[in-house]
């Protein structure tokens, strides 16, 4: 069964074309699912896996360097309803995950490069030992296996230590969402007023955290760390490339309104990571929101 990957897809109608096909062929409780592709393909294959019969078995080969390094563990599926990234979903972990060197070698050059925000976030809220690695920017664009391997068992550990214990989300996981509550937001409004995919996940990720640290303590060092290591990779620090001036207004005010319809708000306000510093971070709420629209307008946007 062949299934674009693209976020345009990740939704109902592609989730019923998988259970229909599990159905037409009679998958049991012991059938395997074997999917190759990356976060869309693996968030949504382990729904179906969930779904079908109460679950069956699922097996994950991860095809993008995000998915390589985050997604592919864990146990979140998922899919967009509504126009909300992963408003529907589990949590129903891979009986196995594949990383191959092969697959890592062909990944196209912008995928293997939005990976990299998210090995960032690993080491800002855990591990100055990644951020060191990432200095080899040479190195890890000429896609040196053993460097690599090295950043994606670091970056997978770190990813099971804020998990291991909270599968569920309800306290330390949530750590993992440093940079998300933002990033969402600007996929989910340049997805809605471009109709189409402008960004990468990782992409977004970069942006997001720029904008809660600046959110958080303004432009400090760890600001300017992130910022360097972003430039370093050739990744976006800002929208300005992707938004033409006269419609900026109608985007600042998009991203602002998708804030608040952040899955992990709880309350009146919305949460976010509020990093004190490399390795040290907490769970806090956006509660100034003319500091939100600030955060939008002088990263996003300058």
């Amino acid at each position: 069964l062949k299934i674009d990957g693209s976020k345009k897809n990740k939704n109902l109608k592609t989730l019923f074309k998988i259970l229909d096909f599990l159905f037409k062929k009679n998958f049991t409780k012991k059938s395997v699912i074997i999917s190759c592709g990356g976060g869309v393909i693996g968030d949504i294959a382990g729904l179906a896996s969930s779904l079908y019969l109460r679950g069956l078995i699922h097996f994950h080969n991860p095809s993008t360097m995000t998915a390589v390094i985050d997604s592919c563990i864990g146990g979140k599926t998922g899919i967009n309803y509504k126009g909300i990234i992963n408003s529907l979903g589990n949590y129903y972990h891979a009986k196995k995950v594949y990383i191959s060197k092969n697959i890592i070698s062909l990944i196209p050059e912008r995928e293997y490069i939005a990976g990299i925000p998210e090995i960032i976030k690993y080491g800002l809220i855990n591990s100055k030992e990644i951020i060191k690695l990432l200095r080899n920017h040479d190195d890890i664009l000429k896609r040196k296996f053993s460097l690599i391997s090295q950043i994606i068992k670091l970056s997978l550990e770190t990813k099971i230590k804020f998990f291991k214990n909270d599968i569920f989300e309800d306290g330390n996981r949530l750590k993992l969402n440093f940079g998300h509550t933002f990033a969402h937001a600007v996929e989910m409004a340049l997805q809605k007023k471009m109709k189409k995919e402008i960004l990468r996940h990782g992409e977004a990720v970069g942006l997001g955290m720029l904008c809660e640290i600046y959110y958080a303590n303004g432009k400090n060092d760890d600001f300017y760390l992130l910022k360097d290591l972003l430039k370093q990779y050739g990744l976006p620090t800002n929208l300005k490339k992707f938004v033409k001036n006269k419609r900026v207004n109608s985007y600042k005010n998009m991203i602002y309104k998708f804030i608040f319809l952040d899955k992990k708000r709880i309350g009146a306000y919305p949460r976010y990571i509020k990093l004190k510093k490399i390795g040290y971070c907490h769970i806090s709420e956006l509660r100034n929101f003319d500091r939100i629209k600030r955060t939008i307008n002088q990263v996003l946007f300058k």
